[in-house]
């Protein structure tokens, strides 16, 4: 009963989240629907035990202590402290129990809800490319949202997708059905064009980016001549960056998102590969992260009080401008640890996690919104999720535990 109310409060709470029609009749209360499950994990899944869950809660509340004594830019931080709490909360839970089928079903209620609503999403965008963006600035100014685009996927669930998409394809070459394989190929292909007609044009060249580089990557083949593959494939694209295809292939692409954002953000990357100078969004971007580093710059150690000195679009460089560095160090440090602690639990397969986890860390430098659920529970808990279940069949076939000694550290192997 305790691990059935565990499983249903966290999958709830992902579904809720994630899934937006739902927020036509229940509006509001992100916060509480992630603290619910976090006061049971604590409570009943004996959290409260999990030295490092402790250290988590008194490093996550580190922002609302400086909220209170008077820096601005973490007034109405409570949603992100919990989130925070609950993506590790629900990793930490399984670390303890090894309790598949919470983690099965978490799995299942974080893709499918994002699956549903890509598939779902797709007929509303094409119509009206960037309409999920658009709904934050009419939230912002009161305006009333029409009831359609509550049925495209959310604008930070988009930026979420560059993550989530490195362990699906991992899913995808581990699975045996092919019609499994097929449904997985298209899902992936939907959240890529949900991507593009989102006009998030930075998820957009990083999933293209990541998709290539986990397409490239051989589980078969050791470190260091996959090492060599993505090298080789990173000095062809230079080349072809600096020899100018990339303009004339960036060109060809423009077509096909004529009239949308990405069409303007194509036009200042060709601009700044043929100037060297930024122009338009890239320039606000890069105002923005000069204002916070120029505020941190001013007093490194001490926090920025004043939320306009803070650029608000880089999570990690604003957070280090407004904590201090004194106080951003644990901070660091606990994200840090984040990325190590599932790498003990993985005896194959990391280097999908190190990809994940890249992906996670370059949108948290030059964005200020995303689920870091993705990174610190969904990622992670996929692949050791598939890596127990390898390690399960193995050991009913002696001959397949034979072998898996025989792989290294980074290979994977083909599951039911």
């Amino acid at each position: 009963m305790r691990r059935f109310l565990i499983t249903l409060s966290v999958c709830l709470s992902i579904i809720y989240r994630g899934f937006t029609p739902l927020s036509i009749f229940f509006n509001g209360g992100r916060a509480l629907s992630m603290l619910v499950p976090v006061l049971i994990l604590y409570l009943l899944g004996g959290l409260h035990k999990s030295w490092n869950y402790n250290i988590a809660i008194v490093i996550s509340l580190f922002p609302l202590f400086l909220s209170y004594i008077g820096v601005e830019y973490f007034d109405g931080y409570l949603p992100d402290s919990v989130s925070i709490l609950f993506a590790i909360g629900c990793m930490e839970y399984y670390f303890r129990t090894k309790d598949d089928k919470f983690v099965k079903y978490s799995l299942i209620a974080a893709y499918g809800s994002l699956i549903a609503l890509a598939l779902v999403s797709l007929p509303i965008l094409i119509q009206e490319p960037g309409l999920n963006r658009a709904i934050r600035n009419m939230a912002e100014e009161g305006r009333e949202i029409p009831v359609h685009a509550y049925f495209t996927i959310s604008y930070a669930a988009v930026h979420a997708v560059p993550i989530l998409v490195i362990p699906l394809y991992l899913l995808y070459r581990c699975v045996i059905s092919r019609l499994f394989k097929f449904f997985l190929i298209i899902s992936i292909i939907a959240l890529y064009v949900t991507t593009v007609l989102s006009n998030a044009a930075t998820p957009m060249f990083m999933l293209f980016m990541y998709v290539l580089f986990v397409i490239l990557y051989n589980p078969k083949k050791s470190i260091n001549s996959n090492t060599i593959r993505l090298g080789g494939v990173t000095v062809i694209l230079l080349i072809f960056f600096y020899s100018g295809f990339i303009t004339q292939l960036l060109q060809g692409f423009q077509s096909f998102v004529s009239g949308t954002m990405q069409e303007k953000r194509i036009e200042e990357v060709i601009g700044f590969i043929e100037t060297g100078e930024t122009s338009g969004d890239m320039s606000s971007r890069e105002g923005h992260y000069n204002t916070s580093l120029d505020a941190f710059l001013s007093h490194p150690f001490t926090p920025e009080y004043n939320i306009k000195y803070i650029g608000k679009h880089s999570y990690l460089l604003d957070h280090l401008t407004a904590m201090g560095l004194i106080a951003f160090i644990p901070f660091a440090l606990l994200l840090y640890y984040r990325y190590r602690r599932p790498m003990r639990q993985m005896t194959t397969m990391q280097a999908y996690h190190v990809m994940a986890y890249s992906a996670f860390i370059f949108l948290a430098s030059f964005k200020n919104f995303f689920s870091v659920e993705a990174a610190m529970f969904v990622c992670p808990a996929l692949i050791i999720y598939l890596n127990r279940k390898l390690l399960d069949r193995s050991q009913s076939c002696p001959q397949k535990a034979k072998k898996l000694k025989m792989l290294s550290e980074d290979q994977g192997y083909p599951i039911g």
